[in-house]
């Protein structure tokens, strides 16, 4: 009698591949699905129409917080910000950020709230291509308060860097640096960040009325960290105010 094959094993095993092989296809394409999702970042809107525009309008608002009721341990007398300062400028150039030593510019903002060694330090940004238009506005006299500047980038310097001693202090300062407002190829259209308070590195005072003490060497640029005694700071927090940014108008 000649050999036989029994076809319905066989049968049941294509059926099985078949089966295998709709189920990987059904899977594979859900997780080419799941990588297509992403996350919106916080605290920032944009809009579609901006990507044509070459140049935008912003407000900056600048509000004060920072008060005996949240920062209650040894706050003192005549609490004030001074005038914002800094640039607007491309990526080519950093005026401050942490970990970096203070510039004699950023020193004197930190220690006194003077402007006459942070604006030349812009000017020659400027001269170089790396900025755009230097920002030198007013204050906030008594704090908690708030104030507001406007100012226009472009898609060549987007970018936003600011400071303001927070007074009295030995050089405790708020600031932003390199923030850029052009995301994606879009203009922002309104962002909100919370300001902690930083140590130009630049004096050794632990309290906001501290005697005058040279850091030597300087150290760098890094958040306010305390002991409990001396002010209410640790890394920077409670936060002592926000800038608020809302863009205005597109060419």
């Amino acid at each position: 009698m000649p050999n036989t094959i029994n076809v319905h094993p066989v049968l049941n095993i294509l059926s099985d591949i078949k089966l295998l092989a709709i189920i990987f296809a059904v899977t594979l394409s859900a997780c080419s699905g799941s990588n297509n999702m992403t996350t919106p970042m916080p605290s920032v809107d944009t809009e579609d129409n901006s990507s044509n525009s070459s140049s935008a309008r912003y407000r900056l608002t600048f509000t004060a917080t920072w008060s005996q009721n949240t920062h209650t341990l040894n706050f003192p007398g005549n609490p004030h910000f001074s005038g914002l300062v800094g640039a607007l400028h491309n990526e080519q150039v950093i005026f401050w950020e942490p970990g970096q030593i203070a510039t004699p510019g950023i020193q004197s903002v930190a220690e006194t709230g003077g402007k006459s060694n942070i604006l030349p330090e812009v000017q020659t940004a400027i001269d170089a291509g790396s900025a755009l238009s230097i920002i030198n506005e007013g204050g906030i006299g008594t704090s908690p308060g708030s104030t507001s500047i406007e100012f226009e980038v472009n898609q060549d310097y987007p970018q936003i860097s600011l400071v303001s001693m927070l007074a009295p202090s030995p050089d405790w300062f708020v600031g932003i640096h390199n923030y850029s407002l052009l995301i994606d190829g879009e203009f922002v259209e309104n962002a909100s960040i919370d300001l902690v308070l930083y140590d130009s590195g630049s004096d050794n005072g632990v309290r906001y009325q501290s005697l005058n003490s040279p850091t030597e060497p300087a150290s760098p640029i890094g958040r306010v960290n305390s002991e409990a005694q001396d002010s209410p700071f640790a890394d920077g927090e409670p936060i002592v105010g926000s800038f608020t940014i809302e863009r205005l108008s597109l060419p």
